[in-house]
C-alpha cells in the first residue's frame, strides 16, 4: 500500500498512473489487507534457513503503520512516532488532501492516517552522539537532563535547528546551531546534545500545531511512541507547549516490532494484550520554554535563508 501507484481513495492500483508509465497492471501483484496469511513458507526455503516445514507466511506493513498498529489507535487519535524521524498522524476514516501532508492506509481497514513529519530528526540526534560524545551513555546524558529540570528550566544556552520539517518547508534546510557571543564560559558538550533533543521536540510541537490547524484534534491526549520519548525531555515539552497530556505505553521503545507482532495476532486470531499506560507527562505552563521556543521559531526561519553546499 506504500506504492504511489495505490489510489487510496478507490483502494486499488491506479489506472490512470500505470497508464502514464505504459507499466502492464497484470503485473502488479494481488492487493491484501496487512495480517492477511499469504500462505505456507516454501519447503527449500525453510530447510535453508533452519525452519520447521508449515511456517506461514504473514503479510506485514511499513514501519511507521506497524509503530500505529502497535497502538491500537481509534479513529481521532493522534499518535507521535518518534525514531529516525517523527511522523505526527491523526487517525481519519475518510481521505481529506492538504498541502505538504501525507496521507496513507493504515493496517485497518476503513482507517487512514494524515501524516505531517519533521524529517529526519533522530539520525540526527544519534549521529551527533555518536560523532561527538561516543563515551557518554544515553542514560547518563537523561540524568543530566532530569537534574537540570529540562525542559522546563536548566535550558541549554544553544539552539540546534537541523531539519526542520519535511512536511512544513517546501525544501529542507540545513542546519546547525546558534550560540551567544562570546561563547559562555558553562558552555558543555552535553547542552548541545540536550539542543538537538529539543530540537525533535519543537519540531513535534510545530508539525502538531500544523495537524491541529488543519483538520483539528479532538481527542484530549496525544500518544507518543518510538525512541525519541526514551529521555523526558521530550514527552515534557511537547506536553507543555500544546497544552496536553502526552502518553506513553509499555511497548513505546520498540513499537514497529511490536505492531508486527499484532499483525501476528491478527493472523493467528487471537488477541492482543492490553495496553499498559507506562508514563504521562502532564501540561504546565512555563514561560521558559516558550520563550525558547519563539527563539528557536526565530532561528529556524533564519537558516531557511541559508543554503550550505558542501
Amino acid at each position: 500500500m506504500q506504492s504511489c501507484l495505490y489510489d487510496i481513495r478507490k483502494e486499488c492500483w491506479s489506472e490512470e498512473l500505470c497508464g502514464l508509465l505504459g507499466l502492464d497492471m497484470s503485473l502488479l501483484p494481488e492487493l491484501v489487507e496487512a495480517g492477511t496469511v499469504l500462505g505456507d513458507v516454501r519447503g527449500e526455503v525453510c530447510r535453508e534457513l533452519g525452519w520447521s516445514e508449515g511456517v506461514r507466511f504473514i503479510v506485514g506493513t511499513a514501519d511507521t503503520q506497524a509503530a500505529l498498529e502497535a497502538m491500537q489507535p481509534e479513529l481521532g487519535d493522534v499518535v507521535i512516532v518518534s525514531g529516525t524521524t517523527s511522523p505526527c498522524l491523526k487517525v481519519k476514516d475518510s481521505f481529506t488532501p492538504y498541502p505538504m501532508t501525507w496521507v496513507s492506509p493504515t493496517t485497518r481497514p476503513g482507517q487512514l492516517m494524515l501524516e505531517v513529519n519533521t524529517a529526519s530528526c533522530g539520525i540526527n540526534v544519534q549521529r551527533f552522539k555518536n560523532l561527538m560524545m561516543p563515551d557518554v551513555s544515553y542514560d547518563a546524558l537523561t540524568r543530566d537532563a532530569v537534574e537540570r529540570g529540562l525542559p522546563e528550566s536548566g535550558l541549554p544556552g544553544v539552539i540546534a535547528v537541523f531539519s526542520p520539517g519535511l512536511h512544513l518547508d517546501k525544501t529542507t534546510p540545513n542546519g546547525g546551531f546558534v550560540l551567544r557571543s562570546p561563547i559562555a564560559v558553562d558552555l558543555k558538550a552535553c547542552d548541545f546534545f540536550h539542543a538537538m533533543v529539543l530540537n525533535t521536540a519543537l519540531s513535534i510541537v510545530m508539525c502538531l500545531e500544523r495537524l491541529k490547524k488543519l483538520d483539528g484534534i479532538e481527542k484530549d491526549v496525544l500518544i507518543g511512541c518510538g525512541g525519541g520519548f526514551e529521555t523526558p525531555v521530550t514527552g515534557q515539552a511537547v506536553a507543555d507547549l500544546m497544552g496536553m497530556p502526552v502518553r506513553i505505553y509499555e511497548n513505546y521503545r520498540e513499537a514497529a516490532v511490536f505492531g508486527g507482532f499484532s499483525l501476528c495476532c491478527r493472523a493467528a486470531g487471537t488477541a492482543m494484550p492490553e495496553l499498559k499506560v507506562l508514563r504521562q507527562w502532564e501540561p504546565h505552563s512555563c514561560e521558559a520554554l516558550e520563550d525558547y521556543y519563539r527563539q528557536w521559531k526565530q532561528a529556524r526561519a533564519c537558516f531557511q535563508e541559508l543554503r550550505f553546499e558542501p
